[in-house]
């Protein structure tokens, strides 16, 4: 429990560093947008294949696939307690997709991938960066059907699926 807490301070504590930083303007506003986008576009996808370099592991394989399978069914029970919810709570056809969106999906970049590998080292970030596959794919094709209900937007080929505007 001492490991979690104190990964967690650490984070907290650059969080703060950084928000106080930027207060104090020795971080300009302008260079919030660069230090985010390095953040995202190079040291996090870096860490994540320096996870990766491994001799192989057949466990790790065998976990890896069992993780797989796992996220798409906690995935589909999460679209489920969704639906429940929408149901129950009476939510307009409008707003249902964004609930179930909610349901669905976390937002575990920032603090998600770091934690993981400062709590579990390389191999908790290599399986998160597994989970992480299956949260991503059903973002981008299944969450982007449940925006769009309802709404003309034409036709989504298996195609852009993979080719979307954020590749």
């Amino acid at each position: 429990m001492h490991l979690i807490i104190d990964n967690v301070a650490v984070l907290f504590i650059l969080v703060f560093l950084g928000y106080f930083l930027g207060k104090r303007e020795v971080l300009p506003n302008r260079c919030t947008p660069d230090l985010s986008s390095f953040l995202i576009k190079v040291t996090l996808p870096a860490t994540i294949f320096c996870s990766m370099i491994r001799p192989f592991q057949k466990s790790l394989m065998l976990d890896s696939f069992y993780l797989f399978i796992l996220m798409f069914v906690f995935h589909l029970l999460c679209l489920l307690l969704g639906l429940i919810l929408v149901k129950i709570g009476r939510i307009s056809s409008q707003q249902a997709g964004t609930w179930l969106l909610v349901c669905m999906f976390s937002n575990n970049g920032f603090m998600g991938f770091p934690l993981a590998q400062s709590i579990y080292g390389n191999d908790g970030l290599f399986l998160m960066a597994v989970a992480n596959v299956v949260s991503n794919f059903l973002i981008f094709s299944l969450g982007i059907k449940l925006q769009t209900h309802g709404q003309a937007t034409g036709h989504i080929g298996g195609r852009q699926l993979f080719y979307n505007d954020i590749n």
